[in-house]
């Protein structure tokens, strides 16, 4: 019996000096900072690139952070997600801005966190003052405009940086120190880019045209003030006798007959020829002045193109490539897109207001179908922006709670809420007319994710129709009747 015992006490002894290994497996982690642009000045772009694996244990998606250290806390940091299996290492790469007063000998960290594994690399960085990385503008104009016409105007970005940086751009139209308009987009800048806007119809008055510039903290503007002259008649100034006079008459016949041969065609064709809400629209049927110098009162589409499904897999990764989603989120992505089909629907139209004004329109609305019986939150959806829609944005609408966001020629969607066995339409608009071979070519948006609710529970009761009910009593009482009938008739022959 002693000798059983102290065979028992010591195998414990023996299993309580193992590793902790034995009850879990653990993951061994490294980290290695493979590149780095060094010495660089305040102002430009930190380019580092680094190898992270997981050499043993379970799978895990990875959290790199990046610092530096500036007397003893962390300045400008970042950070990342890196899926790695079991033995896996991959190389990755990443950035950060030198802002203003990190100059001197900084010490540069990078951390990989591994579930339960911690690895710490890190690089001394000589960091000197550098040229100001400030935007500029210049050469904006904005051409004479009469009242009724769409405001254009131009300019030139630049930065003094020798690559390609990212500038944030807002533009804004005032008047009576009321901003009316305005308008944000990031632009890529190598070297300098020549920017072609476009704003609101405008009436005759007295306007202000400011543009800033923002990057790496500083920012640049630039103001041009102008006039919207009235428009004073030009016809009654021409006398008959005049060439231009009867030029401009036989141009105004021909443009109406092209009308009348125009709406009579789309009269048939009454998908054609619609009213299309928009914002001053919405604004008249609520009995108020829409926001705006002129209504919008009617719409001619000439171009639409209509498409439904998921996209094929070459556009999908060309289209997860421009959200640079990484690989570990990427599989997750592309399976919500292949699972849920989207239509569009793609409208060019001439819009002319009440005033005569014309300008151009085209509508890109999305659908999205939840014909399950869960509720869908947290929708995103991204869409790429074709070069020949430009940049920017007039209006943007759906029938759910949502947030836009655009970066470069990356469009964002997060909507709020799907409900079960519910639709959803996000529609955006831009200041352009486009040809029915680019309404065709515009590609399917993708949906990329979205959290599901659990099962509704519908509940079916059984009801019996009062006509049913009335109906069978009808037919109780006709068959009484013809058994006494019957009875009766039996009985006179007795």
């Amino acid at each position: 019996m002693e000798h059983k015992f102290f065979l028992l006490l010591a195998v414990a002894l023996l299993l309580a000096m193992q590793p902790a290994a034995i009850w879990a497996e653990e993951n061994s982690a490294e980290l290695k900072i493979e590149s780095i642009t060094t010495p660089i000045k305040a102002g430009e772009t930190l380019q580092f690139s680094f190898i992270a694996g997981n050499r043993a244990g379970p799978p895990c998606s990875a959290q790199i952070q990046y610092w530096f250290e500036v007397e003893g806390e962390r300045f400008m940091q970042g950070k990342d997600t890196v899926y790695l299996g079991t033995g896996e290492a991959k190389s990755e790469s990443a950035s950060l801005i030198m802002q203003p007063g990190i100059e001197g000998i900084r010490d540069f960290y990078l951390e990989l966190e591994c579930n339960d594994a911690t690895v710490l690399a890190s690089r001394v960085i000589h960091i000197s003052a550098g040229t100001p990385m400030l935007p500029q503008l210049k050469n904006l104009a904005v051409p004479v405009k009469e009242d009724g016409e769409q405001l254009a105007f131009s300019y030139t970005v630049a930065s003094s940086s020798s690559g390609t940086v990212q500038v944030q751009v807002e533009e804004k139209l005032v008047q009576d120190s009321n901003v009316i308009w305005s308008n944000s987009q990031n632009i890529a800048v190598t070297g300098s880019a020549e920017i072609n806007g476009f704003g609101p119809i405008v009436s005759a008055g007295n306007y202000r045209l400011v543009v800033e510039a923002e990057y790496a903290g500083k920012t640049a503007s630039m103001t041009r003030e102008f006039s919207v002259k009235a428009i004073e008649a030009p016809l009654l100034q021409l006398q008959p006798g005049n060439f231009a006079f009867w030029a401009i008459i036989a141009g105004i016949g021909i443009l109406g007959a092209a009308l009348f041969v125009a709406a009579g065609y789309l009269g048939k064709r009454q998908y054609n020829w619609k009213k299309i809400p928009s914002a001053a629209m919405a604004a008249e049927k609520a009995g108020a002045e829409p926001h705006g110098l002129a209504q919008a009162k009617s719409v001619a589409c000439f171009v639409e193109s209509e498409s439904k499904g998921a996209l094929d897999e070459e556009k999908l990764n060309e289209l997860l490539d421009l959200a640079r989603i990484r690989e570990g989120s990427r599989v997750v992505a592309a399976e919500f897109a292949g699972r849920t089909p989207v239509a569009q629907a793609v409208r060019s139209c001439i819009v002319t207001d009440a005033k005569g004004g014309i300008t151009f329109e085209t509508t890109v609305e999305i659908s999205i179908e939840n014909n399950g019986n869960r509720n869908w939150t947290g929708i995103a959806v991204i869409a790429k922006l074709p070069s020949f829609l430009g940049d920017s944005l007039s209006e943007v609408s759906a029938n759910t709670v949502l947030h836009v966001a655009k970066k470069g020629k990356l469009l964002r969607f997060d909507a709020q809420k799907i409900g079960a066995m519910h639709s959803a339409t996000i529609s955006y608009k831009l200041p352009r007319l486009i040809s029915q071979e680019e309404a065709n070519s515009i590609p399917l948006p993708a949906v990329i994710g979205y959290e599901e609710s659990e099962p509704l529970v519908i509940t079916s009761v059984k009801v019996e129709k009062e006509n049913e009910k009335l109906e069978k009593v009808a037919l109780a009482g006709l068959e009484r009747r013809e058994k006494k009938n019957k009875a009766g008739e039996e009985k006179k022959g007795e």
